[in-house]
C-alpha cells in the first residue's frame, strides 16, 4: 500500500545491541566502534584491525548475496544454480565453514563465540553454518537492530490498521470450520455457524501440519458450492484444500 514503516512505526534503536556474559568477562555488542575497540583490545590485542578487516568482508558478502542471491525470488532451480551465481558463492566462501572463518581472525575464544553465535537466530549450529552468515553481525552493528515504541503488538495492530484503511474487514474471535477452493484460489470459508463467508485470499497462521490436520478432517461440501473441497479420506492432491 506504499507504506514505510518508518515512518508508521515509532522504531528505537537497540544500542548496544545485546550483552554477551562469559565467565571471566563481558562485551557489549555496539555500534560505537570506540567501544568495541576498547573491549576487544582488552580481551585480545591487535583484535580490533582484525575485526574492522572481518567486517569488510562480511560488507563484501552483504552486498553480493543481497543483490544477487537473498533479494530475489526464484521460478525455478536454475536460476538459483548457475554459472554466475556458483562463482559469487565460492568468491565469498559459502562453502566454508563460518566458526573456522571467524578463527582466523581471532584467536580468543569469546570473540570467536561473538561474532558466530548469531547463527542461532535462523536455526544454524555456529559450528557447521555457512562462512555467508558473516552478513548477520555486521548487519546488527551497521543497519542496526530496531524496537517499535509500544511493543511488537504495535507492529500487528498497525498492519491492522493499514487494512482497513484500505478496505478491508477484520473479524475477531471467528473460527472457521473448513476452507473451500477452487483449483489453488480460495473461493470461501464456512465460519462454524455454517453459514459462508467469501474472500479473494486467505492467509492461514498455523503451522503447516496442523493445517494437513484440520483440512482433512474438515466435511465434504455440497454440489451448490461447485468447488473441490477437503475429503475426509485425505487422498485429496492438494494438502491446503
Amino acid at each position: 500500500f506504499g507504506k514505510k514503516m518508518e515512518k508508521e512505526l515509532d522504531l528505537v534503536r537497540m544500542d548496544p545491541v545485546y550483552k554477551l556474559t562469559f565467565p571471566e568477562e563481558t562485551m557489549l555488542f555496539s555500534s560505537d566502534l570506540l567501544q568495541m575497540q576498547e573491549q576487544m583490545e582488552r580481551m585480545e590485542p591487535g583484535s580490533y584491525t582484525r575485526f574492522l578487516e572481518y567486517m569488510g568482508r562480511s560488507f563484501s558478502a552483504y552486498k553480493t548475496s543481497m543483490k544477487y542471491i537473498i533479494d530475489r525470488n526464484y521460478d525455478h532451480i536454475f536460476q538459483f544454480i548457475n554459472p554466475s551465481n556458483m562463482v559469487r558463492l565460492l568468491s565469498l566462501n559459502a562453502f566454508g565453514n563460518h566458526y573456522r572463518t571467524a578463527s582466523r581472525y581471532f584467536k580468543n575464544e569469546n570473540l570467536r563465540t561473538t561474532f558466530t553465535f548469531q547463527n542461532i537466530y535462523v536455526g544454524q549450529n555456529p559450528f557447521h553454518a555457512s562462512s555467508i552468515f558473516s552478513m548477520l553481525p555486521f548487519m546488527e552493528l551497521t543497519d542496526g537492530v530496531f524496537f517499535p515504541a509500544g511493543g511488537m503488538n504495535r507492529v500487528a495492530e498497525k498492519l491492522a490498521e493499514i487494512a482497513v484503511e484500505n478496505g478491508a474487514e477484520i473479524r475477531y474471535r471467528c473460527p472457521v470450520e473448513w476452507i473451500a477452493v477452487n483449483g489453488e484460489e480460495v473461493s470461501g470459508e464456512q465460519k462454524n455457524n455454517r453459514s459462508p463467508l467469501t474472500v479473494h485470499r486467505s492467509l492461514i497462521l498455523q503451522c503447516v501440519h496442523r493445517v494437513h490436520q484440520r483440512c482433512r478432517n474438515c466435511p465434504v461440501g455440497d454440489d451448490q458450492h461447485g468447488n473441490d473441497q477437503c475429503k475426509n479420506s485425505g487422498q485429496d492432491k492438494n494438502p491446503y484444500t
